[in-house]
C-alpha cells in the first residue's frame, strides 16, 4: 500500500536559467512557510558548481541557517563520503571541520 499523498499549495517561480532548480524549490518552500525574500538572495547564498547546478548540502545549510530543519539523502558517492556521517555521529571531528571538508570537495569538483 502506498503512503497517503500530501499536496502542498507551493507556488513555483520560473527558473532564470537551467541550473537554479534547487534554489527555486528552496525559495518556494520558504515562501510557503511565510518567509519573504528575493529569489536572487536564495540563489546567491546557494552557490553554483562550474558545470551548473547546486549541491544539496548547500541548500540544506541555507535552510538550517534560516532556522528550518533539513534532512538530505544522497546516493552520489562522488560528492559524499559515507564515512563522514559515522565520524560526525561519533563526534570524532568537529562539525565545522566536516563542513570545510564538504567545501573542499566542491572546489575539487569545480576544478
Amino acid at each position: 500500500m502506498l503512503p497517503p499523498r500530501l499536496n502542498l499549495p507551493i507556488k513555483m517561480m520560473p527558473q532564470p536559467d537551467e541550473t537554479t532548480c534547487g534554489p527555486i524549490c528552496l525559495h518556494a518552500l520558504y515562501h510557503y512557510w511565510g518567509r519573504e525574500e528575493p529569489l536572487q538572495d536564495v540563489i546567491n547564498r546557494s552557490g553554483k558548481l562550474k558545470r551548473g547546478g547546486t549541491v544539496a548540502v548547500f541548500l540544506a545549510c541555507d535552510a538550517l541557517q534560516q532556522g528550518y530543519q533539513a534532512t538530505i539523502y544522497t546516493f552520489n558517492l562522488t560528492v559524499f563520503d559515507p564515512s563522514w556521517f559515522v565520524i560526525l555521529l561519533m563526534n570524532l571531528i568537529p562539525s565545522d571541520r566536516c563542513v570545510s571538508t564538504l567545501f573542499a570537495r566542491v572546489r575539487q569538483l569545480n576544478a
